[in-house]
């Protein structure tokens, strides 16, 4: 029987594979594990990220993940549901359900940014942050089966030098490349759901579950 697509080894530049199939093994190419945003392109309303802290904040997109299983990877203490109490100003992960895997989303931190996290949340997988602080400061980095793939500045994407690389057609088509280009949030978050295929939906307003990053 064929295992599903989130259970299978990523393999970056290959899809996820391989698979046996009668016998045989299979490369998966990317193109067959993500459809949906490789094909029919569909993409949720920014609407849909009102949750985003539009002045500083972190999302994580991890492909194939529950909530649960996204924080357990990080080796701390791990809560159910949202920190309704307000006990934490710094550190705060929040763990939201979303189409195809979990978003993970912080005010005012970068724990979606080190490479100790992602190489985590990667493993067998893809993931996609994107990042911004109250000094204008933003990155975008994409990890596959804990590897940095892709990582550069997207609302300034126009001041990197790599005008090459990975996603480039995607990177292109959105404004997210190019010397004069200049990026904005809904193309960067489109840029994270093409390449992960995660995407928020009508569940992703609800926090399932959260931990503390103390050490930062």
């Amino acid at each position: 029987m064929t295992t599903p697509p989130m259970s299978r080894p990523y393999v970056p530049g290959g899809g996820f594979g391989p698979v046996e199939s009668g016998g045989r093994i299979l490369s998966v190419p990317a193109a067959k594990i993500f459809p949906i945003c490789r094909t029919k392109r569909i993409e949720t309303p920014v609407s849909d990220y009102d949750w985003i802290d539009d002045d500083a904040f972190c999302v994580t997109f991890v492909h194939g993940l529950t909530p649960r299983e996204a924080l357990d990877r990080l080796g701390v203490e791990v809560f159910e549901g949202d920190d309704d109490e307000g006990d934490y100003e710094e550190g705060l992960v929040s763990a939201r359900p979303a189409e195809g895997g979990t978003i993970l989303s912080e005010w005012n931190g970068f724990a979606g940014t080190l490479p100790e996290v992602l190489s985590r949340l990667s493993s067998a997988t893809v993931t996609a942050s994107v990042f911004r602080n109250v000094n204008m400061v933003a990155h975008f980095v994409h990890y596959a089966d804990g590897k940095e793939v892709l990582g550069f500045d997207w609302m300034f994407p126009g001041y990197d030098d790599d005008d090459s690389g990975p996603y480039l057609a995607e990177r292109t088509e959105l404004g997210l490349a190019g010397e004069d280009a200049e990026g904005d949030l809904p193309e960067a978050l489109r840029l994270a759901e093409r390449i992960t295929g995660v995407r928020a939906d009508g569940s992703s307003g609800t926090v399932a579950a959260h931990c503390v990053f103390e050490h930062y």
